[in-house]
């Protein structure tokens, strides 16, 4: 977000996010609140302070998903089984597109 005074303000992080929309400004997350449904830690302990679904909100289900385990393998506490989920859901996303589902 702009803050009119012609300068950013330090709770906002600059992100591409596509062609049409190059630059958009998400929120980054404050890391001292663990609001367990808002934003859990293991969504928002990325050091850009980037919450994952600022990221993933642009993606498709299976690709979302995908990103999601990734981001989060290292603080939920099972990071193999996270990292297995990411694949399953690239699987389901590769077969998607092999049978021809147009590109959400």
């Amino acid at each position: 977000m702009h803050n009119g005074s012609g300068s950013n303000t330090n709770d906002h992080v600059r992100i591409a996010v596509d062609a049409q929309d190059p630059v958009q400004y998400c929120t980054a997350h404050p890391l001292q609140n663990n609001d367990t449904v808002n934003h859990p830690k293991h969504y928002t302990a990325h050091p850009s302070g980037i919450e994952c679904i600022d990221v993933t909100r642009h993606f498709n289900f299976c690709l979302g998903n995908a990103i999601k385990y990734i981001w989060r393998a290292d603080h939920k506490g099972n990071d193999i089984e996270d990292l297995r989920k990411a694949i399953r859901y690239l699987e389901y996303e590769i077969e998607r597109r092999r049978c021809g589902a147009k590109r959400l």
